[in-house]
């Protein structure tokens, strides 16, 4: 069920302060980016080996 509600600047300002990142969060973000990096590196490598072979 949908509801409609109003907030104050106050409200909305509190709001947005409380979603800003903390130093923690950005260290699992980088950690997270690194680990995905790493698989999307592999699997490109693999990628082009698969395609070197392929012409070869």
């Amino acid at each position: 069920m949908r509801k409609e509600f109003e907030m104050t600047e106050q409200e909305l300002g509190e709001l947005l302060e409380a979603c800003k990142p903390t130093p923690a969060m950005l260290l699992v973000v980088a950690r997270l980016w690194a680990a995905r990096r790493k698989k999307m590196l592999t699997a490109r490598g693999i990628a082009l080996v698969k395609s070197w072979a392929s012409t070869s």
